[in-house]
């Protein structure tokens, strides 16, 4: 019910904001760096049912005295969905931003230049940019000194919409690493896939105390994960 209500919303944001701005001429699209006001949206991890999307407004649209900005976000392969909206309020201090609810589909969101003016209905050129949904992974990692031996186990998890919850990530590959020193690179020491459970372990041995953690690839559904760096 509430996604329902905040997307009722955010289309009756977009359809005011087109019908206010209909003797501004289209913006053009620009990257970043020449953009007169530029927008920034993160790459988004799906962990709750109802993840909400930030997308900051860049300093240079104040800088030029825009008031009024609007992108739109079109998926990859479904094509529209909401916009990022940002009015009179919250533009007029650095650093706001717009949000909208996690959109209906994982993948690529392209985002695309609506409009943006000022009070006095001059048009600006913005940005174009992009960002991916995902669904979250989690990585936790438990290590065990018994005098040289050390056992290291990795429990690999991922969100699972349909289910609301972290799910064990079955059949996934982890990558125990290693390293001697805190400002030393990592060493790959051995490759596991999860069991059942989503769980992963290796046995490794070491007179001398070693720094660990596990890493967890993604996929095109799922990003990555790293565990926390564990001295043993």
């Amino acid at each position: 019910m509430t996604i329902k209500i905040a997307r009722k919303i955010a289309y009756l944001f977009m359809a005011v904001a087109l019908l206010g701005a209909w003797a501004v001429p289209a913006a053009s699209s620009a990257s970043a760096d020449t953009a007169q006001c530029s927008i920034a949206v993160p790459n988004v991890a799906i962990t709750k049912p109802y993840t909400l999307i930030r997308a900051t407004l860049g300093t240079n649209c104040t800088g030029n005295g825009v008031t009024q900005a609007d992108w739109g976000n079109r998926h990859s392969y479904y094509g529209p969905s909401l916009s990022f909206l940002f009015n009179n309020t919250n533009i007029a201090s650095v650093g706001f931003y717009a949000e909208a609810y996690y959109l209906d589909h994982i993948g690529t969101y392209l985002v695309e230049p609506s409009y943006a003016y000022d009070a006095n209905y001059n048009s600006f050129t913005q940005n174009t940019t992009s960002y991916a949904v995902r669904d979250g992974s989690a990585l936790s990692l438990s290590v065990t000194r018994s005098g040289s031996a050390v056992t290291l186990r990795a429990y690999n998890s991922y969100w699972s919409a349909n289910g609301g919850a972290y799910w064990p990530w079955r059949g996934h590959g982890v990558s125990f690493q290693y390293k001697r020193c805190a400002t030393c690179s990592w060493s790959g020491l051995k490759n596991v896939g999860t069991n059942s459970n989503g769980v992963a372990a290796t046995l490794t041995y070491s007179a001398s105390r070693l720094y660990f953690r596990a890493f967890a690839g993604g996929t095109e559904t799922q990003w990555s994960a790293t565990s926390s760096t564990i001295l043993r």
